[in-house]
C-alpha cells in the first residue's frame, strides 16, 4: 500500500506554522532604558552628564533604526529610575 500525504496529516503542520507567523506578527518589541547620572550622597563634582544624554540617543536610535514604537519604550533618567519604578 503506497503511503500517501492527504491534507488530514498536513493539518496540524499547517496549524502549527500558521500560530507560528500569527505569533511572530503580532510580536512588538519593547525597551527598558535607565540612565544614572546624578546621585544624591555624592558631590556635585562627581555627578555624571552623560547618561541622560545616551538615554535619549539610545531611544531614537530604536524608534529610527530598529522600528521601535515609541510607547513601547520607557525610559527612566535619574530621580525616576528608583527600585519600584523599575520593576513596574
Amino acid at each position: 500500500m503506497k503511503k500517501t500525504l492527504s491534507s488530514y496529516s498536513l493539518a496540524p503542520l499547517v496549524f502549527i506554522l500558521a500560530a507560528f507567523y500569527v505569533n511572530s506578527a503580532l510580536a512588538a518589541n519593547h525597551a527598558l532604558l535607565i540612565g544614572i547620572g546624578r546621585y544624591p550622597h555624592l558631590a556635585d563634582r562627581q555627578q555624571l552628564e552623560g547618561p541622560p544624554h545616551d538615554v535619549a540617543a539610545l531611544e531614537r536610535m530604536l524608534t529610527v533604526a530598529w522600528g521601535f514604537e515609541p510607547e513601547n519604550i520607557a525610559a527612566l533618567v535619574d530621580g525616576q529610575a528608583g527600585k519600584g519604578r523599575i520593576t513596574r
